[in-house]
């Protein structure tokens, strides 16, 4: 199977590479400059690295917006100066030489997708959410579709998040990613068997430890805190000291006023459906010897 994107949960990494469908030859622009420009963009950018790793980074952002001005019709070296300058925190900069590349370029997919990527990476969602419409309405390509669902959740549109993760999911069920946001899209509307659903189909097609610190959440949510330490215990046998694990056990704790350490035997409660494609929940009877301590 394939796994797609990142998980949203406990603060993913950035979604998004240029899509397949847009890369053209771009890696053969340098061989086109003349040598002089060349040898103008090289030293640029090898002064531009000797700055930044100075800690100069006031003059390592002007040589990069140099850069890019010196050859704006570049469109690796204004991809790279964006990159570079979103990096280092110089987000607004990164986001005029992009903007100012689509006005000379059209909109193009790989620009638009660097665009999303770094103001995804700021946080300044409505902005995202824009680029990511833009980009989807030209090409259909399933990372995009994923960090739009997650921009669109972290900024609140839940309905239009879930829409465009439900596309993702049919447009190829195989990929993880958009199972684990719809999931966390569901959780923030209250309808957690949905969530639970979607969390084991994620973790079916693909186990990863997000998607059990998320089933965790989910079912911490749902008053079944043995269950949820259950979850994240499993996150921790693949990723031992995995901080949103261990957040999640402390969490576990925290409701149980006497800290118990809990061994259960039993049925478990929570069965893979495999005819409907999703998690039951079960009435099963549980035999739990419970050791607790101070």
């Amino acid at each position: 199977m394939r796994h797609g994107s990142n998980g949203l949960h406990h603060r993913p990494e950035i979604l998004g590479t240029v899509p397949a469908t847009c890369q053209r030859r771009d890696s053969y622009v340098m061989e086109e400059m003349s040598d002089d420009l060349r040898v103008k963009i090289k030293g640029y950018r090898r002064a531009a690295h000797a700055a930044a790793n100075s800690g100069d980074r006031d003059r390592a952002r002007a040589l990069y917006v140099a850069m890019a001005s010196e050859d704006a019709d570049n469109k690796l070296v204004v991809d790279e100066s964006a990159g570079a300058l979103a990096t280092m925190g110089y987000v607004d900069d990164a986001v005029g030489i992009l903007e100012d590349a689509l006005k000379r370029f059209g909109e193009r997919p790989g620009f638009l997708s660097r665009l999303a990527q770094i103001l995804t990476g700021a946080q300044r969602w409505a902005d995202a959410n824009g680029v990511l419409r833009r980009l989807l309405a030209r090409v259909w390509d399933m990372d995009a579709a994923v960090m739009l669902g997650q921009s669109l959740t972290m900024s609140g549109a839940l309905d239009e998040a879930e829409i465009i993760l439900r596309k993702a999911i049919a447009a190829d069920p195989a990929v993880v990613a958009p199972y684990a946001h719809l999931a966390t899209v569901l959780i923030k509307r209250g309808k957690a068997m949905d969530a639970l659903t979607a969390a084991d189909t994620a973790l079916a097609c693909g186990a990863k430890p997000s998607t059990h610190c998320l089933r965790g959440d989910i079912l911490l949510a749902m008053g079944q805190p043995i269950l949820a330490a259950m979850a994240f215990q499993r996150a921790l046998d693949m990723a031992p000291d995995y901080p949103p694990a261990l957040a999640g056990l402390a969490e576990v704790k925290a409701r149980q006023p006497l800290r118990p350490r809990v061994m259960a035997y039993g049925q478990r409660v929570l069965v893979q459906n495999a005819a409907h494609g999703g998690a039951q929940y079960l009435a099963a009877s549980w035999t739990a010897k419970t050791e607790f301590r101070k």
